[in-house]
């Protein structure tokens, strides 16, 4: 199970200062790895897993089969991404042609998608849907 106080590995190549609590820190590969004790969840009722599933007793983080909708967010701000973390615990940073990205999330309708997108839009991000093939 996949907690925010659990060492989760982004692929990124900066370093920043999440918050006074969080700490966020490159490995020598170029891994940043974001630690420190859990953050309240201030946009959603309580934290939610929208990028993963269980496989057969692995979790699975990543594109879902199936889940054509994502919600994204420009960039790989390692500040949002901690931020987003504390409410959509498995959200993490990707590359779609070559432009990093934070996946929130990926859902079977855009009306859910839409949803999400629409919260996040309300805390200043500039989420997007984009459907999938």
């Amino acid at each position: 199970m996949i907690s925010p106080t659990s060492i989760a590995p982004i692929a990124a190549q900066t370093t920043a200062q999440a918050s006074a609590q969080t700490t966020v820190q490159t490995t020598t590969n170029g891994t940043l790895y974001i630690t420190g004790p859990p953050q309240p969840c201030l946009f959603l009722s309580e934290p939610q897993l929208f990028n993963s599933r269980d496989n057969n007793g692995t979790i699975v983080i990543g594109q879902q089969q199936g889940l054509r909708h994502q919600v994204l967010i420009p960039g790989n701000n390692a500040t949002a991404l901690a931020h987003i973390r504390t409410c959509i615990v498995d959200a993490f940073a990707t590359q779609i042609r070559r432009e990093p990205y934070i996946q929130v999330g990926s859902f079977e309708t855009r009306n859910e998608a839409e949803a999400i997108s629409h919260t996040l839009q309300q805390e200043g991000y500039s989420a997007r849907v984009i459907y999938r093939r």
